[in-house]
């Protein structure tokens, strides 16, 4: 292979791995981080789930005891 080939190869190895870096990046910033706002709604969705799990066990726990 010349070497005018090979360095056209790289050139373009190389502006191919930065458009595909490029590309991650924006998808992580679209589809990867939470908002503040989806975080206090998971949060406020995780304790109502462990605030029923609570209530139940309290509930039931002299039953189960016997």
């Amino acid at each position: 292979m010349s070497g005018q080939v090979m360095a056209d190869n790289a050139v373009m190895r190389e502006a191919f791995h930065a458009e595909e870096s490029r590309h991650r990046q924006q998808d992580g910033q679209r589809h990867g981080d939470m908002t503040p706002g989806q975080m206090r709604w998971l949060i406020a969705t995780l304790l109502f789930l462990a605030w029923i799990v609570a209530r139940s066990v309290l509930r039931w726990w002299p039953q189960l005891l016997g």
